[in-house]
């Protein structure tokens, strides 16, 4: 009995392990189908960023409400009304209709709708849709028009608030499909106008020479071919896009073998030897390293930091860890790599000195804290500027050019220990004169 009960066992165990390892082939299928289809990419911020502390308020719209997340909220009412005039003014220097506006969108509703995560056709029937992306998306160009135009009159509050919607309009839950803004584009300016104007807009979000309200009124920036071919999917993406332009390499190939950097901040990287240098591009992806004979010179961006750059820095890392794997973290990579340079106040002051860092936000106290809090809970791509933190290490650990470092900082730091040190060195000469002349006039005598 026992033996027939072994073999009936023995029997069931083929058929149950067939079945196990369909079903992984299966789901395996059923998950490469899942990739293969367009991907929600305006996602909402998972909740395990949301209850960090020092991230409180840095998702969620402060002014306005753009598109169906935090649509109906009493907090926005104010801005929501401001909506059907700002669209009014949009579509009137249009040579086409409202209807044209409304018929056109309606158009792209089902593939504007797969760009969201969580909206469904009971909350939202194409038409009522179609309302929202047309009242929002007018209400955004006609905001950037404005502000790019110099029409700050026309947008019928102050200053505070203009900020504020800046800031509102990079918040990954706070995103409309760029295909919705270019319908209406389209519609609005000839000749590209809208793409440009858009562009100008973004590169003044990051560079340190955009400031808002002091730019000078000029010519657009044409958009490129390369851009044209591949459209970007809303604003935060296009501002990363922006952010990391540029032909640089900082990342390792896969077959490069990871290793562990000791070296820390700024004052630390000071003190043996290496200098800090401004970048000639803005792209943050520009980080470069130089070794000399005795020093060695740290090359990195220029960036701007203000009261929004703490959402805007989270929301885009944020929005990177819904990206494919070929779309490396970038923006985080640079985050936590300007995090390890900065420790303290004096890190930032360095940095600052040297116009990398321009500071809008306060005290160096201050940025030293976004910095810190902002790379806090997030991880960096391991074989991001790989090879520079290679070269620094190289350096770091290389006696002979600290010692040499140590010596010049010591005797040379200043004009007095410099004259000190060649005083001392002209008394030790004169003295070696002297005894050889004493010992050369005892030896003829």
């Amino acid at each position: 009995m026992a033996s027939s009960g072994i073999a009936g066992v023995a029997q069931k165990c083929p058929s149950s392990r067939n079945d196990w390892l369909i079903k992984i082939k299966e789901s395996h299928e059923a998950y490469t189908n899942e990739q293969s289809q367009t991907q929600p990419n305006i996602r909402k911020v998972p909740s395990r960023f949301r209850e960090v502390k020092a991230y409180k308020k840095c998702f969620d719209p402060a002014m306005a409400s753009i598109g169906p997340y935090h649509h109906g909220k009493p907090e926005f009412e104010y801005m929501e009304r401001l909506k059907a005039p700002f669209t009014h003014q949009f579509v009137s220097g249009s040579v086409y209709d409202i209807t044209i506006f409304y018929s056109r969108i309606l158009e792209v509703v089902p593939q504007a709708r797969k760009s969201y995560a969580d909206v469904s056709a009971e909350e939202f029937d194409d038409e009522a849709f179609a309302r929202l992306m047309l009242l929002d998306g007018c209400f955004v160009l006609q905001f950037i028009d404005c502000i790019e135009h110099n029409k700050e009159n026309e947008l019928t509050t102050n200053s505070y608030n203009v900020a504020f919607l800046v800031r509102d309009m990079f918040l990954l839950e706070n995103q409309l499909p760029y295909l919705v803004l270019k319908v209406l584009m389209d519609l609005r300016f000839p000749c590209d106008g809208g793409k440009a104007m858009i562009d100008n807009f973004i590169n003044q979000q990051f560079s340190p020479l955009g400031q808002l309200k002091q730019r000078e009124p000029g010519p657009m920036k044409q958009s490129s071919t390369a851009d044209a071919e591949q459209p970007p999917l809303h604003l935060l993406d296009l501002l990363r896009t922006k952010m990391l332009e540029g032909h640089f390499v900082p990342f390792s190939p896969k077959s490069q073998a990871f290793d562990w950097h000791s070296f820390r901040s700024v004052k630390e990287l000071r003190s043996v030897g290496i200098d800090f240098k401004k970048s000639c591009s803005n792209s943050l992806k520009d980080i470069k390293f130089k070794s000399y004979k005795v020093y060695g010179e740290l090359s990195l961006p220029p960036i701007a930091i203000d009261d929004s750059s703490k959402p805007k820095f989270l929301n885009l890392m944020v929005y990177e860890l819904f990206l494919d794997a070929s779309q490396v973290y970038s923006v985080t990579s640079y985050i936590c790599f300007l995090d390890s340079l900065i420790d303290t106040a004096d890190d930032v002051k360095e940095l600052r000195s040297k116009g990398i860092l321009l500071n809008s936000l306060g005290s160096d106290d201050q940025v030293a804290d976004l910095f810190n809090q902002v790379a806090d809970e997030m991880v960096p791509h391991p074989r991001a500027y790989y090879y520079v933190k290679q070269g620094i290490e190289s350096h770091y650990k290389n006696k002979k050019k600290v010692s040499m470092v140590e010596f010049l900082t010591t005797h040379f730091s200043s004009p007095w220990t410099a004259f000190a040190f060649f005083a001392a060195t002209f008394v030790i000469i004169l003295t070696c004169i002297q005894t050889v002349y004493t010992v050369y006039s005892s030896y003829h005598k």
